[in-house]
């Protein structure tokens, strides 16, 4: 190991980056690989639409409850222990859920996994952060979002043909399976960034104070607010369309990989353009474009939904079109918003971005586990909703944007 490093370092190869964006690859598309199985779950425990819905919703919640210390935990303990202790845990709770033969303890499973995987996806993201920093920087968060988003594209596909030869636990052995790619070469390659002596004490006070800091930066809070919401809106769709595809529009369950596929590929190579774009139409430019683009696919598909229009590839071609204009807010977005902070607020900040976009998708998830039957109007209103929502603050945020093609976001003043 020591010799491959040698060598990374030699040739001027991006060993770390790529360790942390691997771990972000291994755990991010668990809810994509597990999505497919859910009418085969919902069958084997002899529950309803609703029920099997709270299994989204309560691994949000644990991942809420999770950011919320694993963010701390990062500037007081130092982000390589965090990874490594949270890495464990959420291994052994994927374990847990594959061998669980109860509805509640598969819930319990699900919360555990939720609340674990923050702590190496905070902490892997404070460090992929801190190993990019200058003017490559969007370029490696453009990658990482394209190549996440390009994992969470394939693992419906995947996840459909395991479900279909080996049932719902091969999908959740798949988790574990990823997992343990995702996280052996950060154990191995990642060092610590954050010197002792910039490390934090862990008190609950302090905890607060810092939450309350951000929660009053308003640049943060303008410009983490949209990403957040589109992703959670994202996500609200993810967690109904095996439930509205295979149980409700009858598409044999081996086929809904075709459906899903595109829509999250559509957002990863876009994403992986990103920065090139704005590289040459400008930032605000690109935002502009992208916002055109989801409330297009938006209006769409709510139109489709209150005239009863019910297809499955127009559903896809619309989700491509809001996706696709996500991919800019995204990628784009989120050195703008983080890179003002000091280095002691930096896992803070990560904490708070997730726990905002998980607040967003568990809200979501939870109103349509009361309310869906079916039908995908009550899905796209919450899209549309958590788009308004974005754009109002993005319209707020518009001032702490370049204009400048490639400009990067100045360390310092709010």
């Amino acid at each position: 190991m020591q010799k491959l490093v040698l060598f990374c370092e030699r040739y001027g190869i991006a060993l770390v980056p790529f360790c942390l964006i691997l771990l972000a690859c291994g755990l991010w598309p668990e809810m994509e690989l597990l999505v497919p199985s859910l009418p085969d779950m919902k069958q084997a425990f002899d529950i309803h639409d609703a029920e099997i819905q709270q299994l989204l919703t309560v691994n949000f919640v644990g991942f809420i409850l999770g950011v919320l210390i694993a963010g701390p935990l990062c500037d007081s303990l130092g982000r390589k222990r965090v990874l490594v202790v949270g890495a464990i845990a959420y291994l052994l709770a994927s374990f847990m859920s594959v061998f669980v033969s109860n509805f509640s303890f598969m819930m319990l499973a699900r919360f555990l996994q939720g609340f674990t995987m923050t702590g190496p996806l905070i902490a892997g993201g404070v460090l992929l952060l801190e190993a990019t920093a200058g003017a490559k920087q969007v370029f490696w968060m453009s990658l990482s979002n394209s190549a996440v988003t390009f994992c969470m594209a394939a693992a419906p596909i995947v996840g459909s043909w395991i479900n279909n030869g080996f049932g719902f636990r091969g999908n959740l052995w798949s988790i574990i399976f990823l997992g343990f790619i995702g996280v052996v070469p950060a154990l191995f390659f990642v060092s610590e960034s954050l010197p002792p002596e910039q490390r934090k004490p862990f008190r609950p006070a302090l905890l607060v104070k810092g939450y309350l800091t951000l929660l009053r930066d308003w640049r943060f809070m303008c410009l983490s607010v949209p990403m957040c919401a589109l992703a959670a809106a994202y996500w609200v769709y993810v967690g109904v369309s095996a439930l509205y595809m295979v149980d409700y529009l009858g598409i044999p369950a081996a086929q809904f990989g075709r459906y899903q596929g595109p829509i999250v590929g559509c957002f990863s190579v876009v994403s992986l353009i990103a920065s090139h774009l704005m590289q040459r139409f400008g930032l605000l430019r690109c935002l502009k474009v992208g916002t055109a683009f989801m409330y297009l696919g938006c209006l769409l598909l709510f139109g489709m939904s209150v005239f009863s229009h019910d297809a499955a590839l127009w559903t896809t071609l619309c989700m491509m079109l809001f996706v696709g204009g996500m991919a800019p807010v995204c990628s784009l977005l989120f050195p703008y918003s983080m890179m003002h902070l000091p280095p002691d607020l930096q896992g803070n900040a990560q904490a708070m971005v997730q726990a905002i976009r998980l607040l967003f998708a568990s809200a979501g998830t939870f109103f349509l586990g009361i309310v869906y039957s079916g039908p995908l109007l009550c899905v796209t209103s919450v899209l549309l909703v958590y788009l308004l929502v974005s754009t109002l603050f993005l319209w707020f945020g518009r001032s702490f944007l370049k204009e400048k093609a490639g400009s990067t976001p100045l360390m310092g003043g709010h």
